[in-house]
């Protein structure tokens, strides 16, 4: 995994956090986070009830520090809890010469922060990163519903690329979600 930060950040209100790599042995960090997560908002995979396998977690981001691409990071508040989290990794897994330039994203961040800028900090980090290891396009999906987050997207340069119909089944109706891109040099 690329080294990032630690990083402070100044947020709209004043509030300062902390951007970095996330580390294995924060995965009692991560769990309250996805808990969090899944309780405010449909927008991500994280769904109430359903907490990822700690292991499972400890194990993906010990084995992303051996990848140089893969870039996992925590964003934490001034009381140490973690509030936001972005993962950057390779489109493909088996770096395929024709699809090496891609690289795919996804972050969240609770409610209680939204607002803050973080998610535009979190977006420069990721596309800096995307330079550094000659990924040239970044791609990502998001729910149509997500205004939030699409105006976000469109705001850093991203596009909308398609509208992927369906895509989700989510408290009785399916949702659709955009996938978006953007082209990096």
């Amino acid at each position: 995994m690329a080294v990032f930060g630690p990083e402070s950040f100044v947020g709209k209100s004043g509030r300062v956090f902390e951007i970095r790599n996330c580390d294995p042995s924060w995965v009692d960090l991560f769990i309250p986070f996805q808990e969090t997560i899944a309780a405010e908002t449909t927008h991500t995979l994280m769904v109430v009830g359903r907490p990822p396998a700690v292991e499972r977690v400890e194990r993906m981001w010990r084995e992303w520090l051996e990848q140089p691409v893969n870039l996992a990071l925590a964003v934490l508040d001034d009381r140490g809890h973690m509030v936001g989290h972005a993962i950057f990794m390779p489109s493909r897994s088996d770096d395929h010469p024709w699809t090496r330039h891609v690289g795919r994203f996804a972050m969240m961040l609770v409610r209680e922060v939204w607002g803050e800028g973080l998610g535009k900090a979190l977006l420069m980090i990721l596309e800096n990163h995307a330079k550094k290891t000659g990924i040239h396009r970044i791609e990502a999906e998001v729910r149509v519903k997500n205004e939030r987050g699409v105006r976000l997207y469109l705001n850093a340069g991203f596009k909308i690329e398609g509208t992927r119909e369906k895509a989700a089944w989510i408290n009785g109706q399916f949702e659709d979600e955009y996938t978006i891109a953007k082209w990096v040099e």
